[in-house]
């Protein structure tokens, strides 16, 4: 249909600017760089610690894994009449912890799910907790006959473990029932791994030669900015720490000093853990850098510099505005393996974080490419695009596959839960992913 229009445009010249003919070209225009990211060794890039995998669920079936407590002390919430259910539920998780040599602990508490202030209160009494406990809490979802819409215990046991900045994870009538299949299990650990500040893998290589990755996501309320939410990544994929801040709440204006501070704290991070400058930085922000938000990042350039700074990347990260992606074979077409970067046009490159494996509309859905635009550096945009690539690859909550990296895609879940008042109050240098 395509090549018809075309046909019907370029004949007479119906097409014209300014009085002067335009053609268009009836072939498909391959680019010219076009880069295949998993090319040979490069499948077996994350790191699990002296072994690398292709995939997560490869060194999980295993018992690999990267970082791990030795021991978790996990108080298990669960509405009463799930007792049976839950109990039943505990030893193959804690079978299933063992496997990955973690000791895992558990005191069962119950509560009733439609009574508000029983569950208050149960949660406020886990304020003797130390740090580094966890807990485990079995919500029913909407359309079960133990919700009650008034309460919501999902979000009433959430705001409270906030309050008293306990990570917690949430688990659903429906999880209970599938216990016997291990990749639910293994994706719960890693999410408690992960919210409890451990890396379960990182990246053996990264293109090009960036020191680390800022990932920047500005939530916004009633056209405002109200608050940012930034992670500082390494070189090698893996999370050193994240900020949140309020940012324009009860101000018209935008806070870039608060951004500033924001990114210049993060910066530091690094400088602390490595005991070396940060020489060059790679900033990945979540959609369209605004006008201010460029203000910023000039101004930030000079004070990095003085300590040691030599190279500054600025790149946008777009979700939405690209077509979908195929492959085409012999006149016909499928979907196309994850992987594949190109170049776009000047300073723009098309990616695909996901392939016909990781669809999850339907086999016949075919992929969303992410895009990238380069606003201020001058790395080669396929080398940007590879990095962009790997860091969708180390979501290390879960075995599936993500779109975006995770400098833009934590940004992004942080920034969403600091709305809905699901994060502790300015959280600052945490590693702890309370968002997953």
């Amino acid at each position: 249909m395509a090549i018809k229009i075309i046909d019907f445009l370029n004949k007479d010249n119906k097409f014209q600017i300014n009085g002067i003919s335009v053609p268009f070209s009836p072939f498909l225009r391959k680019p010219e760089r076009l880069q295949w990211f998993l090319e040979g060794d490069n499948k077996r890039n994350l790191d699990f610690g002296q072994v690398t995998f292709e995939k997560p669920g490869q060194a999980l079936w295993k018992g690999h894994i990267l970082e791990k407590p030795k021991e978790i002390k996990c108080f298990v919430l669960y509405p009463k009449s799930w007792e049976k259910e839950v109990r039943q539920y505990g030893p193959a998780l804690k079978q299933e912890f063992a496997r990955f040599k973690i000791d895992f602990k558990r005191k069962d508490i119950s509560y009733n799910p439609k009574d508000q202030f029983e569950i208050k209160r149960v949660c406020q009494e886990l304020q003797k907790l130390k740090k580094g406990e966890f807990v485990l809490a079995f919500v029913p979802k909407s359309k079960h006959e133990d919700y009650d819409r008034k309460v919501d215990p999902y979000k009433t046991i959430k705001n409270e473990l906030v309050k008293l900045e306990l990570p917690s994870q949430m688990i659903n009538y429906n999880t209970i029932k599938q216990s016997g299949q291990s990749f639910i299990s293994q994706n719960l650990i890693l999410g408690i791994n992960a919210k409890l500040g451990y890396s379960s893998w990182r990246l053996k290589e990264m293109p090009g030669n960036a020191d680390a990755f800022i990932g920047l996501d500005i939530g916004r309320k009633n056209n405002r900015a109200v608050g940012a939410s930034a992670f500082v990544i390494d070189g090698r994929g893996e999370l050193i720490g994240w900020s949140n801040t309020e940012l324009s709440a009860h101000q018209e204006t935008f806070d870039s000093d608060a951004l500033r501070n924001l990114l210049l704290d993060l910066a530091l991070l690094y400088q602390q853990k490595y005991n070396s400058p940060l020489k060059h930085l790679v900033i990945h922000r979540d959609g369209d850098v605004t006008k201010p938000e460029r203000e910023v990042f000039k101004e930030l350039l000079p004070l990095l510099q003085k300590e040691g700074l030599e190279k500054l990347d600025v790149v946008e990260v777009i979700k939405s505005g690209t077509c979908r992606a195929v492959a085409i074979n012999n006149g016909g077409y499928t979907n196309p393996e994850k992987g594949y970067g190109w170049e776009h046009c000047p300073k723009e490159a098309i990616i695909l974080t996901t392939g016909k494996a990781e669809t999850k509309v339907s086999k016949n859905s075919s992929p969303r490419p992410l895009r990238i635009r380069l606003i201020m550096g001058d790395t080669d945009i396929l080398t940007l695009a590879g990095q962009v690539y790997w860091l969708s690859e180390m979501q290390v909550a879960s075995t599936q596959t993500i779109r975006l990296p995770i400098t833009t895609y934590y940004a992004d879940r942080a920034a969403e839960y600091s709305l809905e008042g699901l994060l502790p109050p300015g959280v600052r240098q945490d590693q702890r992913l309370w968002f997953l």
